[in-house]
């Protein structure tokens, strides 16, 4: 199949790659049979621990050696609140009561021929919660990270949603469930503005 209009490949690409490269990247994953594969990515707050996020170093995958969120992909007929539960708990060992929508990244992945769209949830954990490397040939260890510091080497959804306008909430935020996010069982999922007062 041919490209999409160059308009809409402009405004897929965003801040990221170029026509050129967006170019070959299409007509390599059109021949390969390639197509674009939805992640999910969990932003873990913990409580007593504001403005900090939890990341590990990635192995045996494509984005080997870049921080990563905990997230994998979304499995068929999953919603998105249960498979963020499911993998922070497989790949940290903490368990989540409950996952909220944060923000959706464009993840074009030029050197790996890979494009991904990215759900980002937001979580919160309990103080005293201690990850583990419950899948040490998938990551480094986990680590928590100033989400306004954090270490070069980001994977693409990482930098993506940290180089945009995106405010990460505080703990308590989410606990008294005043993040404005409101996410539907059918996996619709929208940001209210608060009116001013």
């Amino acid at each position: 199949p041919p490209p999409p209009p160059a308009s809409l490949r402009d405004r897929a690409l965003g801040v990221r790659g170029s026509m050129a490269s967006a170019d070959k990247m299409w007509e390599e994953a059109t021949r390969k049979g390639g197509n674009v594969r939805v992640g999910l990515g969990v932003l873990i707050l913990q409580k007593g621990n504001p403005g900090k996020i939890l990341i590990s170093k990635r192995k045996g995958s494509h984005g080997v050696g870049k921080h990563q969120l905990p997230g994998g992909h979304l499995e068929l007929g999953e919603s998105w609140e249960s498979c963020a539960i499911r993998e922070v708990k497989e790949e940290t060992g903490i368990d989540l009561k409950r996952a909220y929508f944060a923000g959706v990244t464009n993840d074009i992945m030029e050197d790996e021929q890979k494009h991904y769209v990215d759900i980002i949830m937001v979580g919160v954990c309990e103080a005293d919660a201690v990850p583990i490397n419950a899948e040490p040939e998938k990551c480094d260890g986990w680590f928590w990270v100033d989400w306004n510091k954090l270490p070069d080497g980001r994977f693409a959804s990482l930098s993506n949603l940290n180089a945009s306008p995106f405010v990460l909430p505080l703990p308590e935020d989410i606990e008294r469930e005043d993040y404005p996010s409101v996410s539907f069982p059918t996996g619709c999922a929208y940001v209210v503005k608060k009116d001013a007062e």
